[in-house]
């Protein structure tokens, strides 16, 4: 038993040094920072990936998805970048995107210069390797997409059998679930846990 356990932490350590080696990719020259940012939408969801490329390597990268009822469009990605580099308090000089902001690309570079207090450069490549760039990063947010759709089916699939179990005419959209203790007499504790469409909704959850 010992041997199983030491081999699936060796299995895990492995899969981390594999993840990290590649997030920290090799992509540009070794004086590159800059952030790409692409959009990949279809008619279940979106997602919003970002590779923040730091010294020619892509050091981290963050992605964003978005159900069906919240899918972005390329006229709100503008808001979406502004909210993105609030949070940030580190700007790279050049910012390359896989989709064309129209005016507002002159509206944001204003503003993120002001903000980094030098030049910020917002781009959309539409050839060479900073287009090759973009398209990897898309690739990456279609991949992304692909697993929610996946994992959505799953757990739609779940639900479905439990209404049948149930015979409920559609699936329950929220679960809760109780937990009562008693500690003695006088102390009674209860708990409650939400699961909605599926999924563990801790906003929810409730002690009583």
């Amino acid at each position: 038993e010992e041997r199983f356990e030491s081999a699936a932490r060796f299995r895990d350590t492995v899969r981390a040094l594999d993840r990290l080696t590649e997030r920290q990719k090799v992509v540009a020259s070794p004086d590159e920072e800059s952030d790409v940012v692409a959009l990949y939408a279809d008619e279940v969801c979106a997602c919003v990936s970002v590779f923040f490329i730091r010294r020619g390597a892509v050091m981290d990268k963050s992605d964003f998805l978005f159900g069906a009822d919240r899918i972005p469009d390329e006229s709100e990605m503008a808001a979406f970048l502004l909210e993105l580099y609030q949070m940030r308090e580190f700007i790279p000089r050049r910012i390359l995107l896989s989709f064309d902001l129209g005016e507002d690309r002159e509206t944001l570079e204003e503003y993120l210069t002001g903000r980094a207090g030098r030049k910020i450069t917002v781009h959309t490549p539409r050839r060479g390797e900073w287009k090759t760039l973009c398209d990897m990063v898309r690739d990456n947010a279609e991949e992304r997409c692909k697993r929610y759709r996946i994992d959505t089916e799953k757990e739609e699939g779940a639900l479905l059998r439990l209404a049948g179990l149930l015979g409920l005419e559609t699936y329950p959209s929220r679960i809760e679930s109780y937990d009562i203790s008693n500690f003695g007499k006088e102390q009674l504790t209860a708990g409650m846990v939400v699961l909605a469409d599926g999924k563990c909704k801790r906003s929810d959850y409730r002690v009583f």
